[in-house]
C-alpha cells in the first residue's frame, strides 16, 4: 500500500522576494521568475487539473520556504481564490517533498531543477495535443492541459500536416517552429520548395555546403514569410473570420482605405450594403437569380 502523498496549502509555504521583503542577493533562495506574468492558461491547466508535479520545499524554522515550483504555488493560490470566490468545499492543496541541506545544496538545487526541466520539443507536444484531442474530442481540455491557447493548439495541429522534411528540418534546428506554421498555410510541394530555398541560401550566408548537417542558422518565421511575399503568395489566409474583421475595421490600417473598400468590408460584416453600390447591385442581382 502506498503510503499518502503529503499536501499543503499553497498559501501555507513562502516564495522568497514574493511573500518576503528579500531582493536579488538577499536570499540564495530568490528567483527574479517571481515577478513573471502568471498566464491565464497556466492557471486554468491547474483549476482543472491540480498540481500535478510535486513543488519542493525547505524546512526552516517553522517556514516552508519553496526551493522548486514557484509558478505551481501561485497559480495554486490564483486558483484558491477562485474557488473560495465560487464557494468551493474542497480547496486545491500542493503535493511536495522535502529537502534538507545548506545553503549552497539549496541554491544549486534551485538552479539544477530549472535547467535540467526539459520541455518537450513543439512537434512532440503537436502529436500529443492531436493523440488527446482525437481521444477526448474537446478543445477545452486540450487548452487547459498544455496551458495553451486555442491558437497555439491549432498551429501545432497545422504543422503536423507539414511535409515530412520541413518536420524533419524543425526536429534538427535548421527551422524554427513558427516558420513552419507559416510553411503550413502553402501546399506541400511549395513548402518544400520554399523550404530548399531557405536553407540554401541559409546555408550559403554561413559559407558552408546546403547539403551538410546542422549548417547555417536557423530560418526564421519572418525569413520565411519574406520569401512568400517575394514570389507573390497571397493564399496564405485561411479565411477571416467575422470577429477578426470587426476589430480590423477599427485599426489605423483601415482608416486608409477608400469608402468603397470600408464599405465593402462592412457589407462583410453586417451584411448591409451601401445604396447604389456596386456590391448593393451584385447581391440584389444574385438574390433575383437564385430566387
Amino acid at each position: 500500500m502506498k503510503s499518502p502523498v503529503p499536501t499543503i496549502d499553497p498559501f501555507a509555504v513562502t516564495i522568497i522576494g514574493l511573500d518576503t521583503g528579500d531582493k536579488p542577493g538577499d536570499h540564495p533562495l530568490f528567483d527574479e521568475r517571481i515577478h513573471f506574468p502568471l498566464e491565464d492558461s497556466f492557471v486554468r491547466s491547474i483549476l482543472r487539473y491540480g498540481v500535478v508535479q510535486p513543488i519542493t520545499l525547505h524546512q526552516e524554522g517553522d517556514k516552508y520556504l519553496v526551493v522548486d515550483g514557484r509558478q505551481r504555488v501561485r497559480a495554486a493560490r490564483r486558483v484558491r481564490e477562485l474557488q473560495e470566490a465560487e464557494g468551493v468545499e474542497h480547496l486545491l492543496v500542493v503535493t511536495y517533498t522535502i529537502e534538507r541541506g545548506d545553503d549552497n545544496r539549496l541554491i544549486g538545487l534551485m538552479n539544477v531543477t530549472n535547467e535540467q526541466r526539459r520541455d518537450d520539443t513543439v512537434l512532440a507536444k503537436a502529436r500529443k495535443a492531436s493523440r488527446m484531442l482525437a481521444q477526448v474530442k474537446d478543445m477545452d481540455q486540450v487548452m487547459d492541459a498544455f496551458g495553451r491557447t486555442e491558437t497555439t493548439i491549432r498551429n501545432w495541429l497545422a504543422l503536423l500536416e507539414c511535409h515530412p522534411d520541413v518536420l524533419a528540418a524543425i526536429e534538427a534546428g535548421k527551422l524554427a517552429a513558427s516558420a513552419g506554421y507559416e510553411l503550413a498555410k502553402l501546399g506541400r510541394d511549395e513548402q518544400l520548395e520554399v523550404l530548399k530555398s531557405m536553407l540554401a541560401a541559409s546555408a550559403a550566408e554561413a559559407g558552408q555546403d546546403p547539403a551538410a548537417k546542422g549548417v547555417g542558422n536557423t530560418v526564421g518565421e519572418r525569413q520565411i514569410r519574406e520569401e512568400r511575399e517575394s514570389r507573390g503568395d497571397r493564399k496564405a489566409q485561411r479565411g477571416i473570420k467575422r470577429s477578426w474583421l470587426t476589430k480590423a475595421l477599427k485599426t489605423d490600417a483601415a482608416a486608409s482605405l477608400t469608402p468603397d473598400q470600408t464599405g465593402v468590408l462592412t457589407w462583410f460584416v453586417d451584411g448591409m450594403g451601401d445604396r447604389d453600390t456596386w456590391y448593393d447591385d451584385f447581391q440584389v442581382a444574385v438574390t433575383n437569380e437564385l430566387a
